[in-house]
């Protein structure tokens, strides 16, 4: 970039925007260490998988980008603002086909939840990891309180990082890909709270309502931190080391 391209003219209207692509927003977030020396991704990514109010604060960050308002605001008042900016947009329950229903809410939802409250479940979790857009951060600063720094996550992601490399120096077979996806989820349904008999619906429900694009997505995420994970549960951590062995042999 830096030979290849002909100087700009001077006055060039572009030459002093400021990159926002996402391809930019999600390389920052991935590596910019930030004041906790962590990158914020990956204190997000933890965060997203193991802290149990992720979702509620996931909730409110969405809801209050889609109305402009203060996410300060009684839970009450912001689903309300939000409603009425998609009511406004043109954006109701009714509207919605079936599939798109079925593919935002789960068979209990449809049957049991009032249509607005559908409708703000939809919306929730139509937000994902997406650096083109605002509500989800690339740097600590646009995180606030979508990042809950009265938890541990920076030393149990260095932790995490750690057994990794800790794995693969014992075996260079002993990495996170290597892991057997059916270990992860069971362990995500456990630190979800789902049942193992949860069926695909209500999992990628679950993995929603905490900005994953569905369960799948986040079995993928969570490769990164199961090792560290099951070493914080179980010890010694040479049990969860033992684990990837395991998982490697059914690759």
């Amino acid at each position: 970039m830096s030979q290849g391209l002909p100087a700009p003219a001077p006055g060039t209207p572009w030459r002093g925007e400021k990159w926002q692509t996402s391809f930019v927003r999600y390389w920052t977030a991935s590596f910019q260490p930030g004041r906790h020396g962590v990158p914020l991704l990956a204190l997000l990514q933890h965060q997203q998988l193991y802290d149990a109010d992720f979702p509620t604060r996931w909730r409110t960050r969405v809801l209050a980008t889609i109305s402009g308002s203060p996410a300060t605001l009684p839970p009450e008042a912001l689903a309300k603002a939000a409603l009425d900016v998609a009511h406004r947009a043109g954006t109701n329950l009714a509207d919605l086909s079936p599939a798109q229903r079925a593919y935002w809410l789960t068979p209990e939802e449809e049957s049991h939840l009032e249509p607005d409250e559908a409708l703000l479940h939809a919306m929730v979790r139509s937000a994902r990891l997406d650096g083109a857009w605002s509500v989800w951060p690339a740097t600590h600063t646009e995180a606030g309180p979508l990042l809950n720094h009265a938890l541990n996550t920076k030393q149990l992601v260095a932790a995490a990082f750690r057994v990794n490399d800790a794995a693969q120096a014992d075996n260079p077979r002993h990495t996170p890909a290597h892991l057997d996806a059916r270990r992860i989820t069971a362990h995500l349904l456990c630190h979800w709270a789902l049942p193992p008999g949860a069926d695909q619906a209500v999992r990628d429900a679950a993995a929603r309502d905490r900005a994953f694009r569905d369960f799948a997505g986040a079995v993928e995420t969570a490769r990164a931190y199961y090792l560290g994970a099951r070493a914080e549960e179980a010890s010694p951590a040479s049990e969860a080391s033992a684990d990837v062995g395991a998982d490697s042999s059914r690759t």
